[in-house]
């Protein structure tokens, strides 16, 4: 028998090996399903960073954040990579944006609740539009 790695079961709810996961959005089939169109790939980028308006409350705790990974950040156009012009519009759309950057260090954990919690602010309030996890892989290249 084979490692079950489906995130959920059929009833929507997390798999045993997948419930403390944090999956991340990245452009590895975005960009080949949209051909390599910087365009649409970008309004594909702002709809997922925004997505977690719907989970999170103005000024109130924040209960989702995107996390986007970048494995390669070249004009290859290969299926691991983001084209430099197109990362270079992410970034500034972020900063322009008022997001920012979190990493796992700025994350606890808390085993009463079984829930993850953002460290780096003593009332873990943000506005909704100023938390991003980032993931980054590999080198940025010319």
């Amino acid at each position: 028998m084979g490692t079950d790695c489906r995130t959920y079961f059929t009833n929507r709810t997390l798999t045993f090996v997948n419930r403390y996961s944090l999956r991340e959005w990245s452009h590895n089939n975005i960009d080949k399903t949209n051909s390599y169109n910087d365009s649409k790939i970008f309004d594909i980028f702002v709809n997922e960073v925004n997505s977690q308006e719907k989970y999170n409350k103005l000024n109130g705790p924040v209960l989702a954040v995107p996390i986007v990974a970048y494995h390669s950040i070249d004009n290859n156009k290969t299926s691991d990579s983001t084209d430099i012009g197109l990362f270079a519009q992410e970034m500034k759309y972020l900063h322009e944006n008022g997001f920012r950057v979190l990493t796992v260090n700025d994350l606890g954990y808390d085993s009463k609740n079984n829930v993850l919690y953002i460290k780096s602010s003593p009332s873990n309030v943000f506005n909704q539009s100023q938390t991003l996890g980032a993931i980054t892989t590999g080198a940025l290249t010319k």
